[in-house]
């Protein structure tokens, strides 16, 4: 008997264990469900407000998934809807979070600069639309939003709404904590992959853009900067600074890569420094001085300019190294002036 009840012992110590595994994610599950409720129900001043149709809460054993029909978050800045929101955690790590929308999507900002409104709204469809965040003791610390497929409209205050398709979207931002373990810089990326654009907007080097991507850094910028439009005037006034660690743009034939840093002087004109290097420029000048963006004066000096430096040296890509200068409101390429730089509103 004593020898069987040996054999039964690790069935046991196993059953045990995962009785109580089972306990404890259900605590934590209905834990989530009921806070979501709460949120919905009396959201805290200063939080976003959330609403939904039907919330679910499954994935037992190995996660909690959230699933919420016709969602809608109302921010201070903008808006979220999406006919379904799926949310995915670990039950022992509830920092990380995976998100997946489906159905038709919406997402609309909404802010002021000088007095003026400033609102665009962003709708369409996906093949996939993915969002991870990972939540620190001070808020988000991690955002990476991933859009494959987006068929849909942009639409922007004033303007009717202009048709856009892209196979990939992307958007990534993390805090970079200091040496001290305080809120350090703000790094973002951004990047598109075969976008079109279709009816509404203006296809300055064609409907085709092959390639878009930013890197830059923000050194500390203020709680919200990035949807606070007014917070991050603020800061570009007190002599914020936006570094551009990397930038390539592939538009028709205009090839860019460039890096450098950029500020507000006193009149609210862009200044700073840009290394870039382009090929296909004479495309851009033209397109620039057709729409009258670009005074013919200052575009045949912009010509003349990089036609000369493409005499000089190019990379192995064939582009032409270009320093560019904002200073005191005017576009220096080298040290000849190729425009005028008008303060930002």
């Amino acid at each position: 008997m004593l020898k069987r009840l040996y054999l039964y012992l690790p069935v046991l110590a196993l059953a045990f264990v995962s009785a109580a595994y089972a306990v404890w994610w259900d605590v934590t599950a209905g834990a989530i469900e009921e806070g979501i409720i709460a949120w919905a129900a009396n959201p805290a001043p200063g939080e976003p407000v959330i609403a939904y149709q039907r919330l679910t809460v499954t994935g037992f054993p190995f996660r909690i998934e959230i699933v919420a029909d016709q969602p809608r978050i109302l921010a201070r800045n903008g808006t979220f809807q999406a006919e379904r929101l799926i949310a995915n955690v670990q039950p022992y790590d509830l920092s990380n979070i995976i998100f997946r929308a489906g159905g038709r999507q919406q997402v609309t900002l909404v802010g002021e600069m000088q007095g003026a409104p400033l609102n665009a709204a962003l709708e369409g469809t996906t093949r996939a639309s993915l969002m991870s965040v990972k939540l620190g003791e001070a808020g988000p610390e991690r955002i990476d939003i991933d859009l494959h497929g987006f068929d849909g409209t942009l639409t922007r205050t004033g303007e009717p709404p202009a048709a856009l398709k892209a196979d990939r979207m992307q958007l990534h931002g993390r805090r970079v904590p200091d040496e001290a373990g305080n809120a350090g810089p703000l790094q973002f990326v951004a990047m598109a992959d075969r976008l079109t654009l279709g009816a509404g907007i203006d296809p300055l080097l064609g409907p085709d853009i092959a390639h878009f991507s930013l890197f830059a850094r923000i050194d500390k910028p203020p709680q919200g900067a990035l949807g606070d439009t007014a917070q991050l005037q603020r800061w570009l006034e007190e002599g914020g600074v936006l570094a551009i660690e990397d930038a390539n743009l592939l538009w028709g034939k205009f090839d860019l890569n460039a890096k450098g840093e950029l500020r507000l002087d006193d009149a609210r004109r862009p200044q700073g420094r840009i290394d870039a290097a382009m090929k296909g420029y004479g495309a851009l000048i033209d397109a620039l001085m057709r729409r009258g963006l670009l005074a013919q004066e200052d575009g045949e000096n912009a010509r003349l300019a990089l036609n000369l430096m493409a005499m000089a040296a190019a990379d192995d890509k064939g582009r032409v190294p270009v320093p560019l200068t904002l200073e005191e409101g005017k576009v220096f390429v080298g040290r000849m002036a190729v425009g005028s730089l008008a303060p930002l509103p």
